[in-house]
């Protein structure tokens, strides 16, 4: 769990930092008794605080995505727009070479 909050850093808050850090500092507390039931509520703690960061973390990675996509559909769309006449100076027109002997 110190690993993950080390790699995760910036992507949690200090308020899930502190927690983390105070339910590690629980267990370690509890693994040095010899209470059975006071260890597992710890690592009880500890897998709830995991899922509760892995859920805000997947989160956090959706939002990103979902603006990467609209990004990109904004980026497709404006060729689309423009050859619908959005450019005023555009002409399409058909061409012929001239050689020089029809100069």
């Amino acid at each position: 769990m110190q690993k993950v909050t080390r790699e995760l850093g910036e992507q949690l808050s200090e308020q899930d930092k502190q927690e983390c850090e105070q339910a590690i500092r629980d267990l370690g507390e509890r693994v040095a008794g010899d209470d059975r039931e006071a260890i597992e509520v710890g690592c009880q703690r500890l897998t709830e605080l995991s899922a509760k960061l892995a859920a805000k973390v997947q989160q956090s990675a959706s939002a990103a995505e979902d603006a990467v996509a609209k990004a990109q559909e904004s980026q497709e769309s404006e060729p689309a727009q423009k050859a619908e006449g959005g450019d005023a100076g555009v002409v399409d027109a058909d061409f012929e070479e001239v050689g020089d002997d029809k100069k």
